[in-house]
């Protein structure tokens, strides 16, 4: 299998970039990292607000915005990830502050234990030994047999990327999603990647 990472950068199809400043009653979006459910603590009520100084309204075409605490999903995204990867993810409901649209906040459940940080140059996290604050190398060495049979993770070190199993970006691409790409493993750049 081949893998790729979720990016935010020097891409064609991203029409806006927005910040999600805060949740409204969630605390700790820390936990959206974690790869364990939070159905049982979410507020359907939950709302973000955005940042628009720069970027002007909400454009309901973009199918994925970074957000302050975690991604947010369109409805039309969400539909495609409940179909294409199922219980791997939580899509929890949120509203923009003076918006229509309803959107989810992306959470992966499967954590892998994917990067060879042996062979991978990266910065241990000095305050939990089963932590990697950074990966530095520009090219990950991985360990595609750990994943079995999920197709959308987080590294179980090195949490900040989410990866995916390349058949499912191109079928995602196929769906033409908006607001982030794709980029192969071999070419990693940790200031690039979607949270």
């Amino acid at each position: 299998m081949e893998y790729v990472y979720l990016s935010q950068w020097k891409t064609d199809n991203i029409t806006d970039e927005y910040r999600v400043d805060d949740f409204s009653s969630f605390s700790g979006s820390w936990k959206l990292k974690k790869g364990k459910s939070l159905v049982d603590s979410w507020s359907a009520d939950e709302k973000v607000s955005v940042s628009e100084d720069d970027f002007g309204p909400y454009n309901e075409n973009q199918d994925l915005i970074k957000g302050f605490g975690g991604l947010l999903v369109s409805d039309r995204l969400k539909k495609i990830l409940e179909f294409e990867v199922g219980d791997q993810v939580e899509l929890l409901p949120v509203s923009i502050v003076g918006q229509e649209a309803k959107l989810y906040v992306l959470n992966v459940l499967s954590k892998v234990d994917f990067i060879d940080y042996d062979n991978t140059e990266h910065r241990p996290d000095t305050t939990d030994p089963n932590k990697v604050k950074k990966v530095t190398d520009t090219t990950l060495t991985i360990k595609p047999e750990n994943v079995n049979d999920v197709q959308i993770f987080r590294d179980s070190k090195y949490n900040e990327a989410i990866f995916i199993e390349k058949s499912l970006a191109e079928r995602l691409k196929e769906a033409e999603v908006v607001g982030f790409e794709f980029r192969d493993v071999s070419d990693f750049d940790r200031f690039d990647i979607l949270q």
